[in-house]
């Protein structure tokens, strides 16, 4: 019997079923990042479930646990508790509580998209991102799109798929992926010319598309990601920069600082009325970028969460919301549930950190912008915690991917450094000197 089922097991998890469970992994990934508009989250809970069970039963005896499944997990059963005890309608709570458990169940299926074969996990990382980064700005290019044949108010306008008045802030989540894996893909043009291509063409296309609109948050997003993607690239590789390389690039650096300080000099004393066309644009709306009233919110907020730990609260200057989707779940929950979402993001960024520390592979500036430029959007728009949206699983997907491969790296060093030793070892029965050898 235990014979019968090793085969079983064998033959489920051979080479070409695990390529073709990935590809239609990655395809389901694309159809959510295209039409996510009108694809309902438990129809994605339901989905996510056959992935995540193939990648848990591949190794039965390996540890899957993770730290930041068991906050997510944690999270979502204080929430499920608190809106069951809140509403006294069955119906309509029991759908909300099951919408609620998709966070760990989105979370397990970026864990395995990136699987658990270490020889793979890069491929298996650009190609899980890719297709969502793919879906994604698909999906806002139709939005944006439609924009100009659909009936708008402002900065509010019909979405593709669906007959609803969406604001752009809420569109552009979609632009993302894509401007910030602008820096990813010039660092792999000579290996992957195509994605050169996309990502550059592609991110040109969607900040003349978002400035044009009034939006500052796909640039911002973009300047961001590209100058921390470039600042580690440069500090990692200064070694190996040839003497003409580093003068060239001390050279740039002083004449971007240089141009910077005369920009802000000019700027300051109104030069040409620079600042007033500054002032008159939307760049400057709502206290502009540095001094953006969000800012001010989340602050508010904070104050109000630690006070009144028990939510419930609202923010007066902004209509009862705090413009965060981190704070959103202190108003509408409880203070701790935003401690533990406040842990699990932590724990994300670290994990990004040592990933940027420790791994060599360019695929790590993917990851990492990636998973900043979600963590920067919902730090400013609240839409990720809104249950009709919960466009939060993005980011908690990305993490999921972020995370897994934290743990891969780990085990990358593990398995070379098992490999050292069983050569070592090869070495020595066959009478050969060590030192002579390695």
């Amino acid at each position: 019997m235990k014979r019968e089922l090793e085969n079983i097991h064998r033959c489920i998890y051979g080479k070409r079923i695990q390529i073709g469970v990935f590809a239609v992994l990655c395809m389901m990934i694309f159809v959510y990042g295209f039409m996510y508009r009108i694809i309902d989250l438990r129809f994605t809970f339901w989905c996510a479930i056959p992935f995540v069970v193939y990648y848990l039963f591949k190794d039965t005896k390996k540890n899957y646990f993770d730290f930041s499944f068991l906050l997510l997990t944690v999270a979502t059963l204080i929430i499920a508790n608190i809106a069951y005890m809140r509403e006294p309608g069955l119906a309509m709570v029991w759908s909300d509580v099951r919408l609620v458990f998709v966070f760990p169940m989105v979370y397990m299926l970026g864990c395995a998209a990136v699987g658990d074969d270490i020889d793979k996990t890069n491929t298996r990382v650009f190609y899980s991102l890719t297709a969502l980064n793919l879906g994604m700005w698909g999906q806002v290019l139709l939005d944006y799109i439609n924009r100009h044949f659909e009936p708008r108010d402002g900065f509010t306008w019909f979405s593709f798929w669906k007959d609803d008045y969406e604001a752009r802030t809420v569109f552009d989540i979609g632009f993302l992926l894509m401007v910030s894996s602008l820096f990813y893909g010039i660092k792999i043009r000579k290996k992957n010319k195509v994605f050169f291509l996309i990502s550059v063409l592609g991110t040109i296309a969607s900040l003349i598309m978002t400035l044009f609109a009034g939006g500052r948050t796909a640039t911002c997003v973009c300047v961001v990601v590209f100058f921390l993607c470039a600042l580690t690239d440069a500090i990692q590789n200064r070694l190996n920069y040839s003497r003409q390389i580093k003068k060239i690039i001390g050279f740039m650096l002083i004449v971007v600082g240089v141009i910077g300080i005369v920009a802000l000099i000019l700027f300051f004393n109104n030069f040409l009325g620079i600042r007033k066309i500054y002032e008159s644009s939307y760049w400057s709306r709502q206290g502009g970028i540095v001094h953006n009233i969000r800012f001010e919110w989340a602050r508010e907020a904070l104050r109000y969460a630690i006070s009144n730990p028990e939510g419930g609260w609202a923010l007066e200057a902004n209509n009862g919301g705090t413009h965060n989707t981190w704070l959103e779940f202190a108003r509408n929950y409880n203070t701790f549930v935003f401690v533990i979402i406040v842990c699990y993001l932590v724990v994300t960024l670290l994990n990004v950190i040592v990933i940027l520390i420790k791994e060599k592979n360019p695929i790590k500036y993917y990851i990492m912008g990636a998973v900043v430029s979600m963590f920067i959007y919902f730090n400013m728009e609240p839409v990720g915690a809104v249950p009709a949206y919960y466009y939060v699983i993005f980011f908690i997907f990305i993490s999921g991917i972020s995370n897994n491969y934290y743990r891969q790296c780990g085990g990358r060093k593990a398995v070379s450094s098992s490999r050292i030793v069983e050569r070592i070892d090869v070495c020595q029965n066959m009478g050969v000197r060590n030192e002579e050898r390695y």
